[in-house]
């Protein structure tokens, strides 16, 4: 895969949910500034208990991303995602899995 760039990104929110958010929001970013898109990542991702003990609280996140320029791949993009939003978000853990629904404003 190609890689222009590496970068490391550490996050930390309230909550998994918003999390999420910047996290996407993070890699929008990349993408509006320099037209750059995830290549490869490897990330780790840790959830705190609440200060009453009861149920999740800050969530933090670190990542060493790669990014390509699009234009390297020959690709051009066909419709501006302008943000993400907190809108019907929602994730789910289900045996051990989770599944995520976001919603972005195009």
């Amino acid at each position: 895969l190609l890689i222009d760039q590496t970068e490391t990104i550490s996050l930390s929110e309230i909550d998994a949910e918003m999390l999420l958010v910047s996290w996407l929001s993070e890699l929008l970013w990349h993408f509006d500034t320099n037209l750059m898109v995830p290549t490869t990542y490897g990330l780790s991702i840790e959830e705190a208990c609440c200060s009453d003990g009861q149920g999740p609280g800050e969530a933090s996140l670190e990542a060493k991303v790669g990014f390509v320029r699009l234009t390297d791949l020959d690709l051009s993009p066909t419709t501006d995602v302008k943000a993400v939003t907190m809108h019907n978000l929602a994730i789910k853990r289900e045996r051990g899995m989770l599944s995520v629904r976001v919603l972005l404003d195009v």
